[in-house]
């Protein structure tokens, strides 16, 4: 099974390692992609240009779009190999509010002309979001209503746009995520209008989704939820 893994991962980290200019994890990624299977094995020139084209890096993403004031704390030299996943970015307790700041930026290149920039920043501002909701940052728990609504927004603008891109498999993942989101959202959707409506609109598009991809039993759940927020709108006036 190690094998088998070694011998799917390898080239992967290979190539990705020798576009971000990581020499030493490229060549050791290389050795263990030869000695797992693929004999003569390396990274051609074309591969890395395709990496770097259809994958920019956040600080590539930042500086183009005029945020640069924020890659000092986001990103790092990729040669400095500190940075392996987006949890690693910031400390927890600010990841809330950096996963706000990349949501934001995630609306505004989804009219540029790289859609590969919208994506990244979508999948960033989750995953802060994620980290920052699973470590209990004081800011998820007590001011869900502001960053749950936020986090809500990024999923779901993320899973729109890989549903027309006949994406299915990364829109239903945003869909299942959505799922926890909404269900922590569901008491400030109880007293708040806008709360409820952002609620009702992501239900609305899960419902799609779900549908779209014959999954009958996820459309009875969202469904469900869909009837329970209707029925706020009987209850407590929302603000």
């Amino acid at each position: 099974m190690v094998r088998l893994t070694l011998h799917i991962a390898a080239p992967l980290a290979a190539l990705l390692h020798t576009a971000a200019g990581r020499t030493g994890p490229a060549e050791a990624a290389t050795w263990f992609a030869t000695v797992t299977g693929h004999d003569g094995f390396t990274v051609t020139d074309e591969a890395v240009a395709d990496v770097l084209a259809s994958q920019p890096s956040l600080a590539t993403v930042l500086t183009d779009n005029d945020q640069q004031r924020y890659a000092g704390v986001l990103t790092a030299p990729p040669t400095e190999v500190r940075l392996l996943v987006p949890a690693q970015r910031v400390n927890h307790s600010v990841g809330a509010g950096y996963g706000a700041v990349l949501g934001e930026l995630q609306f505004q290149t989804a009219m540029g002309t790289d859609p590969s920039h919208e994506r990244l920043c979508g999948l960033e501002a989750h995953a802060l979001f994620a980290w920052a909701s699973h470590r209990g940052d004081i800011n998820m728990r007590h001011q869900f209503a502001h960053f749950g609504v936020q986090w809500l927004s990024v999923l779901l603008n993320f899973g729109q746009r890989r549903g027309e891109q006949g994406e299915w498999t990364a829109a239903v993942d945003a869909a299942n995520w959505l799922t926890g989101v909404v269900g922590q959202l569901l008491p400030y959707a109880m007293i708040d209008r806008k709360v409820r409506d952002n609620v009702t609109a992501a239900l609305d598009w899960q419902r799609s989704v779900y549908a779209a991809v014959g999954d009958t039993a996820a459309v009875r759940g969202v469904e469900e939820a869909a009837a329970v927020v209707a029925s706020f709108d009987h209850g407590p006036p929302g603000r």
